[in-house]
């Protein structure tokens, strides 16, 4: 844990008959990357043919192999002239959602393109 570090605690919040307010006994403790690892369902890139050429393959592949080994599978939603498509990426793609991933790739394909799934 870093100082000023936003934390997700997961526990059980209750009436403390000592102090008379509220006692909570942590059960687990994830800092903001572990959270979107244990809750996530997903992480999702909406992508078109503009940002599918050779460097916006090379940038996807480049910034999920640098979060690799995680848990949080990624799925593209492909939208182009011709066709519609859902991609899951196997186990080998799958990622540690950390902040910075998570900012690499929305300053690359646009914020409103990626999203976490929960």
């Amino acid at each position: 844990m870093v100082k000023d570090e936003l934390l997700v605690i997961e526990g059980e919040a209750a009436h403390d008959d000592f102090s008379g307010g509220l006692k909570f006994s942590a059960d687990k403790v994830f800092d903001i990357t572990g959270a979107r690892g244990h809750y996530a369902k997903r992480l999702e890139l909406e992508l078109g043919d503009e940002r599918l050429d050779a460097a916006g393959i090379q940038h996807l592949q480049s910034c999920l192999a640098s979060a690799a080994g995680g848990e949080t599978p990624v799925m593209i939603e492909y939208a182009g002239p011709q066709a519609l498509a859902r991609i899951r990426l196997g186990d080998g793609w799958k990622v540690h959602p950390s902040t910075e991933l998570i900012a690499q790739l929305q300053t690359f394909y646009g914020a409103e393109q990626v999203r976490m799934r929960y």
